[in-house]
């Protein structure tokens, strides 16, 4: 029970920083274009030279802030359709993080296999963590049922019948403990 509580905490945490991440990157991605509250002119042209850097990752290492980083380099990779952009930062945060949600936003799983190994976890547990975030965006059981580890699997099936109020999920699990822990979820 245990390895299943870190695997949740892990999922739902790595979403939480990065919906923060892209809440306050855009805000302040919105000011630096010249948006709503910087009370620069929206001159349409400056906007348009600004939203497509030639580098983005030298424009977003330009941020004191990681998680500023975090959502410029998520933007250019969605502007772009192109989640290697997420690998442009040194920090291992961030580039999952970026991945995960450019995974999710796009329900393209694929995008999870650009994970990087981090401070010693493998990377396929990483990808995983990856692919049960989108598994839980996208509705898809499927996606929970083919990662790796089993409390990762767990986990995404019971954050999967928690979100969508469908406990039929539970049957997918093992153990007559968790499925009934799993029929108890609201």
């Amino acid at each position: 029970m245990h390895r299943y509580r870190r695997a949740t905490v892990a999922i739902g945490a790595a979403a939480a920083i990065a919906a923060g991440a892209a809440a306050s990157g855009a805000a302040a991605a919105q000011e630096a274009a010249g948006g709503a509250g910087s009370g620069a002119p929206a001159d349409s042209a400056a906007a348009a030279d600004t939203a497509a850097p030639a580098d983005p990752a030298a424009a977003c290492a330009e941020s004191q802030l990681q998680l500023a980083r975090l959502a410029c380099l998520l933007d250019a990779a969605q502007q772009a359709d192109d989640p290697a952009l997420c690998l442009d930062s040194d920090e291992v945060p961030v580039v999952f993080n970026c991945l995960s949600r450019f995974a999710e936003a796009a329900g393209d799983p694929a995008a999870c296999d650009l994970v990087p190994e981090m401070a010693g976890a493998p990377a396929a547990t990483l990808q995983d963590a990856c692919r049960g975030g989108v598994a839980v965006t996208t509705g898809d059981p499927a996606l929970c049922e083919a990662l790796g580890e089993e409390s990762l699997r767990t986990s995404c099936i019971l954050l999967l019948a928690q979100r969508t109020g469908d406990t039929g999920l539970c049957d997918r699990l093992e153990g007559d403990a968790v499925r009934q822990a799993c029929r108890s979820v609201e």
